[in-house]
């Protein structure tokens, strides 16, 4: 039995990984449970409504919320008040950790992972998507109306989260672009490190589940400098997290790049 938790920030591209290893085999429940398409994601965001309701009602009982991440003390993931949610949370990962692989997607989950942690059992893999920061932001415009900069700095509270709450388990990070750019390849390597299958047909249906998802914003590096409501220290997070991926799937990420790559999203 191992679990496949899919993080990363709000519109970076999870609901398309969700989906992709839905379609090679991750099992997230029946399909009555998971959310439905909407106009944002008419291919659906393979989320599950128990996982996405324990969130929401864990990040409001700090104060916050997805957009306005509370600020979590050592030890939070243990207060009383989370009782009834821990309950809830117990049987359902109860309930899917009976199957061999199985697995959820909620970008909140980065923000609340060390609640998970003291309740799925071993082992668990981590796949954290990266999508470029000015994309999320002007995705989150669109259907939030958040600032870009604001956009920007949750991108960066996400992942520094995701990064630093997956230290010590396997963890795959995702490139956006390149699973747009080389679904397929991209697809092996992620059906590799979660233990699924590859067999033709379930390949092109994962094939179909990221090239049929929209991907209305783009943009470059270039693109991210030049955007002048989007910090530098933006830039430089992203340039950093995209060379640690880079290095770490070759073995060659130097000792002490981790660190440094956390320290930088967590200034963003």
């Amino acid at each position: 039995m191992v679990a496949i938790l899919v993080l990363g920030p709000h519109r970076s591209g999870t609901s398309a990984v969700a989906g992709a290893l839905h379609a090679l085999g991750l099992y997230m429940d029946e399909p009555g449970n998971l959310m439905k398409a909407q106009g944002d994601n008419p291919k659906g965001f393979f989320e599950h409504y128990e996982f996405f309701d324990i969130n929401n009602k864990i990040l409001g009982r700090f104060g916050g919320s997805w957009q306005e991440p509370p600020a979590l003390v050592p030890g939070w993931e243990l207060d009383p008040k989370l009782q009834d949610l821990r309950e809830r949370a117990v049987k359902l990962v109860d309930r899917l950790a009976k199957k061999p692989i199985w697995g959820w997607k909620d970008p909140r989950t980065c923000l609340t992972l060390d609640f998970w942690s003291t309740i799925v059992p071993p082992p668990v893999k981590a796949v954290v998507v990266v999508r470029n920061p000015l994309e999320v932001a002007q995705s989150l415009f669109k259907r939030d109306t958040i600032h870009l900069a604001r956009g920007a700095k949750l991108w960066g509270i996400y992942l520094a989260r995701a990064m630093e709450r997956t230290r010590g388990i396997p963890r795959h990070i995702v490139l956006y672009e390149k699973l747009c750019a080389y679904t397929r390849r991209e697809l092996s390597r992620m059906a590799q490190f979660a233990g699924l299958r590859t067999d033709e047909g379930i390949m092109k249906r994962a094939v179909d589940a990221v090239q049929g998802s929209l991907r209305h914003h783009r943009g470059t590096a270039r693109d991210l400098r030049a955007a002048g409501d989007i910090p530098e220290i933006v830039q430089k997070a992203y340039l950093g997290i995209r060379l640690y991926a880079h290095l770490k799937k070759k073995g060659m990420a130097p000792d002490g790049m981790e660190d440094r790559v956390i320290g930088t999203l967590r200034s963003v």
